[in-house]
């Protein structure tokens, strides 16, 4: 019998009724599924406990710094961070492609990724290159954070690397921008707003590719892309004003079809908690004078329930199901 029949034929038994979901679990745990489910959420749990081992080691070693800066001296800096850096990233490669637990690699290559941007620093700074340019410094560091983070996804595959692929890109196109305009500038601020639209259509793209990846570290990233990228599309989107007013309706509007047809419940959401933000906007700059702040309150309310009630009709109908 093909996959495809069997699923529905099950599908239609849940809806009548005449199979349970207590049998559905039974025949599960007779095909060992159940324990493959908990022997999953030990691995979950190991996960989480590597990446919270990571972060006290990360944070253990900014204070060590902080306190020590002066004490430490350039070899003792460069220790605690470069070198530090470098070994998480060759016992990251060694976890990579051993035979040991590959969830320690996603963690060296964390802790790896979070120290060596510290350690470029203190080796920039030392070599007689304290009077650059903030900014170029900042271009140095991220440029090589992304080659390296980049490289280490080509060769290993593995979701870290990829993670700070995006991470250390980004960082590296804002370092670009900011070079290039005058933050001070209120007209050139604008030129940074629509540099992040085109970040967040960068992310639904990558977002796209990564969907259906039987990674879940990977999806699980996609989802990220997804909030960041509608985030990044938004946002600015609701903070320019002017003729942006009008054609922020187009485009939140499209971001929730977005997530309407391709089940994307992280863009249909934020999407739909963006436009209650631009309801508020809205009543707060053009109706509140003339209706009044109690009576424009009243309608933001009213509009925002009109939303959420909408937001989750869809979300059953369409995209959980």
């Amino acid at each position: 019998m093909e996959k495809q029949t069997i699923l529905s034929a099950l599908k239609e038994g849940l809806i009548a009724k005449t199979i349970s979901e207590g049998e559905v679990k039974g025949v599960l745990h007779e095909a060992g599924i159940v324990q493959e489910t908990k022997k999953n959420s030990s691995i979950t749990l190991s996960k989480i406990l590597y990446t919270v081992g990571g972060l006290i080691v990360f944070i253990g070693i900014i204070v060590l710094i902080v306190q020590n800066w002066t004490d430490l001296g350039f070899i003792g800096r460069l220790t605690v961070t470069l070198g530090v850096g470098v070994m998480a990233y060759i016992t990251a490669i060694f976890f990579t492609f051993g035979s040991i637990q590959k969830a320690l690699a996603n963690t060296f290559y964390g802790l790896a990724y979070l120290v060596l941007p510290i350690g470029f620093y203190v080796l920039i700074v030392n070599n007689g290159a304290s009077g650059m340019d903030g900014l170029t410094m900042l271009i140095i560091i991220s440029g090589s954070m992304f080659v390296i983070a980049a490289a280490s996804y080509l060769i290993t595959r593995m979701s870290v690397p990829l993670l700070f692929t995006f991470i250390n890109g980004t960082w590296l196109y804002y370092v670009a921008i900011t070079n290039l305009i005058d933050i001070g500038n209120y007209q050139e601020i604008n030129i940074l707003y629509y540099a992040t639209m085109l970040v967040g259509v960068a992310y639904y793209f990558y977002g796209h590719l990564l969907k259906d990846n039987e990674d879940v570290e990977k999806k699980n990233i996609s989802d990220l892309l997804y909030f960041a990228g509608t985030a990044a599309i938004l946002g600015p989107g609701i903070a320019l004003g002017g003729v942006w007013d009008v054609l922020f309706i187009g485009l939140v509007f499209g971001l929730m079809m977005f997530g309407v047809f391709t089940k994307q419940k992280v863009s249909f959401v934020l999407s739909c908690l963006f436009l209650m933000g631009y309801l508020i906007k809205i009543s707060a700059k053009y109706f509140a004078d003339s209706l009044g702040w109690p009576l424009a309150l009243v309608i933001g309310g009213l509009m925002i329930i009109a939303i959420g009630y909408g937001a989750l009709y869809v979300n059953r109908k369409y995209i959980s199901k």
